[in-house]
């Protein structure tokens, strides 16, 4: 499990070594419902920054941008929320010795 967790970080960006867990781990949780319709339970976990937490969400639950506004309102009079952005992708960036220059992060909406 290490090697492969290793391996990944070579070529991804890991903010976490140890698995989180959805019960322990939840700083944020709440019932989405539109209209009579319950789309699940939104969960923010430890570590995870909510714009990218959102995102992902409305995303999976093919949500617009208005119903994103409001769940992100509600989680930010909760939580620390650095930016209203969610990252696209991300990636290390590495010169020609492997050696680490920097993380190149796309953001939502940058172009």
């Amino acid at each position: 499990r290490n090697a492969i967790l290793s391996g990944a970080c070579e070529v991804a960006v890991c903010s976490r070594l140890e698995p989180l867990h959805i019960d322990s781990d939840a700083v944020y949780r709440k019932s989405i419902n539109i209209g009579d319709t319950f789309l699940g339970d939104f969960v923010i976990l430890k570590g995870e920054e909510p714009a990218d937490s959102v995102y992902r969400f409305c995303l999976d639950h093919n949500l617009d941008k208005d119903v994103r506004s409001m769940i992100m309102n509600d989680a930010c009079q909760y939580l620390s929320c650095e930016r209203e952005e969610a990252i696209l992708w991300n990636t290390i960036v590495r010169d020609e010795q492997n050696q680490y220059i920097g993380e190149f992060i796309l953001f939502e909406g940058i172009e």
